[in-house]
């Protein structure tokens, strides 16, 4: 599944920023990522800040459906890692707030 991932960021990457099909891509990568928590951790922690930024959108759907404290502590080490990046400033708080734990 990780190089499944890559090479669809590959893809996504080496396309026009405008692009229509770009969403179908992105798409495809969260599609991919929701099948295992424990495996997405461990694309996200692989992962470079540049192909970070493609999924980063969608970690606040993730982590709605997944509602995993693993999944929120791995976005949350991947704004300390990258702490003046843009992107994860948005969208690490998104993904934090739809984490609903049950027992708090």
């Amino acid at each position: 599944m990780e190089q499944k991932i890559k090479n669809i960021l590959a893809k996504i990457k080496s396309k026009h920023v405008d692009d229509p099909t770009i969403s179908l891509d992105s798409d495809e990568i969260t599609n991919l990522l929701l099948q295992d928590v424990d495996n997405t951790i461990k694309i996200l922690n692989d992962l470079d800040e540049e192909s970070l930024e493609w999924i980063s959108s969608d970690f606040e759907e993730l982590s709605f459906k997944f509602q995993n404290i693993k999944f929120v502590e791995c976005v949350k080490k991947i704004l300390t890692k990258f702490p003046n990046n843009k992107y994860f400033k948005e969208d690490v708080p998104k993904a934090i707030e739809a984490y609903y734990p049950e027992n708090e």
